[in-house]
């Protein structure tokens, strides 16, 4: 059976309930990544290159260009929280990152219900 990347979100969920920075970052790059690899998965990023490096941009991109109104959305939202991990992975400091953790959680779980099974 393969891993389903959903349960990262459920991951990250758990994470914002507990509190602290690492908590926090681990929160937003988990969501993140339960958002990215459904889209990833999903027939409107079909032409994103998944193994080029900025295969994230591609995906999100994707979505964003597509003529279905949810699927843009979706990479929109994407290419948001995209940045928000990329700060919460990278950066010494992350300004507002409580409302950005639960930002990416909502954004997350949206996505998947836009993107549908």
């Amino acid at each position: 059976m393969s891993f389903q990347s959903e349960e990262y979100l459920v991951l990250a969920k758990e994470l914002s309930q507990r509190g602290g920075e690492a908590a926090s970052r681990s929160s937003i790059s988990r969501a993140y990544y339960a958002a990215y690899h459904a889209a990833r998965r999903h027939r409107g990023a079909k032409g994103a290159m998944a193994t080029k490096s900025g295969s994230h941009g591609d995906v999100w991109r994707e979505l964003r260009a597509s003529g279905n109104k949810n699927w843009r959305k979706a990479g929109n939202q994407g290419k948001e929280i995209l940045e928000y991990r990329a700060a919460a992975d990278y950066d010494d400091a992350v300004p507002e990152l409580t409302r950005k953790m639960y930002s990416t959680v909502r954004m997350a779980e949206e996505i998947l219900l836009l993107l549908g099974p």
